[in-house]
């Protein structure tokens, strides 16, 4: 049994180290770093995960020269052994996604925080004023093309509000980023445990997602206080109420907008080619976009799929 955990360590933490290097050469973030000590942590215990993590650090930082990279593989080393440690404890999938997403949040504020004590820099702000420079760089192009014209001034408007968005929604966008950093990981960590033969708890089928009915009210707080704000001014905190609350359930609805579709498409088994067509408009047409989102908001007052009654979706 301590063989096979040594080498299962060892495995999982080469892995480790592969991933880092390799995100860092092709200069992404690996966000699926967590994945192999969630799966030590879970089948053979903390020490190992956390021994695991320290040899992966080291190593990397070594390789790479960056005493940063090992640090930050330290510290996002907590997501995994957290949520390796929640599937040790038969936590409920609701629970264990909690538990990552958390930990994810502490795992990003601490990055931010090594960040700023050895080089300076607010993450935060670095990367606030690199989607300003992008929203004005685009402005510029377009302008240069002759394709503003008559429109300055609302294209103008669109690239303030379109920055004002943007840092009045960071707090939902951070929490997106860890709720997917989490759902990635642990979709990664449960499809090579199957390959182990060993089961974690799991979301249901996708095309039987849903959210309680009273979440639409905060959709709909979201929705009102930021109308509101186009017409009138209001305070501080209720903008940045209405901006996140917006931006966290638009995208909640968006994916439920998906999932109901998908459930008439293998209900009424739409052709593969259908379907590729629907995904690729999702992201080219806004009307499309918005559609499936208010599909999704429907669904939770009707039913279209009747969950509530036990009915048993098409998967």
């Amino acid at each position: 049994m301590k063989t096979r955990s040594l080498t299962e360590g060892a495995m999982l933490g080469a892995i480790t180290v592969l991933i880092t290097i390799v995100g860092e050469y092709l200069g992404i973030s690996p966000v699926i770093v967590a994945a192999p000590l969630i799966i030590l942590v879970y089948r053979h215990g903390f020490k190992f995960g956390t021994l695991a993590s320290l040899v992966a650090a080291l190593i990397s930082g070594l390789v790479i020269g960056d005493v940063l990279i090992g640090l930050s593989i330290i510290i996002s080393a907590f997501a995994g052994i957290a949520m390796g440690l929640a599937l040790r404890e038969k936590f409920s999938f609701p629970k264990i996604m909690i538990v990552g997403v958390v930990s994810n949040l502490i795992v990003l504020g601490l990055n931010a925080l090594l960040l700023f004590l050895v080089i300076g820099e607010n993450i935060l702000v670095e990367v606030s004023q690199m989607f300003i420079n992008s929203m004005e760089r685009a402005f510029t192009t377009v302008e240069s093309l002759g394709m503003v014209g008559e429109n300055a001034a609302l294209l103008e408007e669109f690239l303030s509000s379109a920055v004002l968005l943007y840092k009045l929604g960071l707090p939902s966008i951070i929490l997106l980023s860890a709720l997917f950093m989490t759902f990635i990981n642990l979709a990664l960590a449960r499809l090579i445990l199957k390959r182990m033969n060993d089961n974690i708890p799991w979301v249901s089928p996708f095309t039987e997602w849903r959210i309680p009915r009273y979440y639409g009210l905060f959709f709909i707080l979201g929705l009102v206080l930021t109308s509101i704000e186009q017409k009138t001014t209001l305070p501080f905190a209720l903008q940045l109420l209405g901006v996140n609350l917006r931006i966290i359930f638009f995208f909640i609805y968006f994916i439920l907008g998906i999932s109901v579709s998908w459930y008439f498409f293998n209900k009424y088994k739409v052709a593969s080619a259908f379907k590729v067509a629907f995904i690729i408009l999702l992201f080219l047409s806004p009307m499309i976009h918005y559609l499936v989102t208010l599909l999704a908001v429907i669904d939770g007052v009707v039913d279209f799929r009747k969950l509530e009654l036990g009915e048993v979706s098409e998967n």
